[in-house]
């Protein structure tokens, strides 16, 4: 990261905005703090969490290790902290976006995303099918992540299951749920060879990302394109 986001000059616009802590998983004698990895296991290396001020997990940063992409999930967080206070506060309007925040960034398992959605009560029509739309995108992103996605099989299985699910269900519709969807497609269809699946996960990744896009992926995705 140090020739990436902590190089870039929007880093230090970024570290106004949250408390910056950088742990070294090195051993140093003394360090309080040597055993933060283990606590907050974020599977990757580097790997970079956001905390509250208790210190308790938030969520895994499992986006590219850019600055644009710190601020997208740091200020949807900034935003749903917004709505939590609102609600707590007797404002029970915040209770829906609130949700759909929580949904957008895949805090919830898919029944306690259900089981919050029963407490609104009726809903509008618009409000019932960007939900819907949300509770398939949070299976796609639940299945991402109970699964082992680090080993080459893992990565498979789990690509399996998603293409499967995304068949019948249909494809990811928020941000959120299309970044974590299409980059493991995309290392599916080199695995597997499939032209075809891997173009169509290129062009989904860019559009998901926009600006954001870390543009080596896409070099080294095109370059395995065309030696297929």
């Amino acid at each position: 990261m140090e020739n990436g986001a902590f190089s870039d000059k929007a880093m230090k616009k970024f570290g106004k905005k949250v408390v910056l802590f950088c742990h070294i998983s090195s051993r140093v004698d003394g360090d309080p703090h040597q055993d933060l990895k283990a606590k907050r296991d974020t599977g990757g290396f580097p790997g970079l969490v956001f905390l509250d001020a208790s210190g308790e997990l938030l969520m895994e940063h499992n986006d590219n290790r850019r600055v644009m992409s710190f601020d997208t999930y740091a200020d949807s967080l900034i935003e749903l902290d917004k709505h939590q206070v609102a609600l707590k506060g007797g404002d029970l309007a915040a209770a829906m976006p609130l949700l759909i925040q929580k949904m957008e960034l895949g805090l919830l398992r898919d029944a306690a995303a259900a089981e919050e959605r029963a407490k609104l009560g009726t809903l509008s029509t618009s409000d019932a099918r960007r939900l819907d739309e949300l509770q398939r995108d949070l299976k796609i992103v639940n299945l991402i992540r109970s699964n082992d996605v680090r080993s080459a099989a893992g990565r498979t299985e789990t690509a399996r299951k998603l293409l499967e699910l995304t068949k019948s269900e249909g494809l990811p519709k928020a941000g959120m749920a299309q970044r974590e969807y299409w980059p493991l497609i995309a290392s599916h269809a080199v695995a597997t060879s499939d032209k075809k699946l891997l173009k169509a996960a290129i062009k989904a990744t860019k559009k998901a990302y926009g600006k954001s896009i870390d543009e080596r992926w896409v070099k080294e995705q095109e370059r395995k394109l065309k030696k297929m």
